[in-house]
């Protein structure tokens, strides 16, 4: 995805991750990643597992949007959107 995080900010949060004392379960790199962590904590796991669960295209999508307060969907991502 245009502006999305760079293989290179995987790579070097996956040699964290290996290298590590005291990993983590999960790692958000990037901000996509950032927002959606940060949706996901605002769902009940029944609100998260109906949404996913949701069979119709454009209802999941519309949702999505809704969740996250963007399109994650189509480029930009929200990399590309941040201000800096």
């Amino acid at each position: 995805m245009a502006g999305g995080t760079t293989p290179d900010a995987v790579a070097l949060a996956i040699w964290e991750a290996v290298h590590t004392d005291e990993p983590k379960l999960r790692y958000a790199v990037g901000a996509d990643a950032e927002v959606m962590v940060a949706a996901r904590d605002r769902l009940t796991a029944a609100e998260w597992a109906e949404w996913q669960s949701e069979p119709d295209d454009e209802k999941f999508l519309a949702r999505a949007k809704e969740v996250f307060g963007a399109d994650l969907y189509n480029p930009p991502s929200l990399n590309a959107r941040r201000i800096v």
